[in-house]
């Protein structure tokens, strides 16, 4: 649940997962792979925070984000909504498989609590581009650079910054970014 703007936390998976300072993250996709194992998260000193695991089908793709002790943190289905004949991604708590939000092919991201037409979450940018930045009203929770300062990583991987700001929640902000690449 969101508990607030501005200096609050953005809690939307975890509090434990909303710092008091900014976070700035590495993340590792491989290039030519969307199976198991395709994304490394971690934090400037090296430690990973979180992997993905996934796997593609037709319609039934999925991906867990898993911590550094094997947790799943979160996991992302796509699911087909019939009535509109488009593609829906859920994302839903690890543990308890409660959704957490939803994900349509737009720069919207709904809670799943909320019932009006107003976004909790909107994207400005392009993920693609690695430019995105997500919002949460007017307030930057987090924003995806080009690269990472401090890392290396080998050709065959794409590897960009995300800097989660003070009060976001970065479990949330990399399942999202998860979902985007999906989409």
């Amino acid at each position: 649940m969101v508990r607030g703007r501005g200096s609050s936390p953005v809690v939307v998976v975890a509090p434990k997962y909303c710092q008091p300072l900014e976070l700035s993250l590495a993340v590792t996709k491989k290039v030519r792979s969307s199976s198991r194992g395709d994304w490394t998260i971690r934090h400037p000193e090296g430690n990973i925070l979180f992997t993905v695991d996934g796997t593609v089908r037709a319609v039934a793709s999925r991906w867990d984000l898993l911590d550094d002790t094997g947790y799943k943190v979160i996991h992302i289905q796509l699911k087909l909504k019939m009535e509109h004949c488009c593609f829906v991604w859920h994302m839903y708590d690890g543990d308890s498989d409660q959704l957490i939000c939803t994900v349509k092919k737009s720069p919207n991201v709904f809670l799943a609590s909320n019932t009006t037409e107003t976004p909790d979450f909107t994207l400005e940018g392009s993920f693609f581009e690695r430019n995105l930045k997500i919002l949460h009203g007017q307030q930057a929770i987090a924003q995806v650079t080009p690269q990472a300062t401090f890392t290396n990583a080998p050709i065959d991987k794409d590897t960009f910054g995300v800097t989660v700001f003070p009060g976001g929640d970065y479990a949330f902000v990399i399942g999202l970014l998860v979902t985007l690449d999906a989409i």
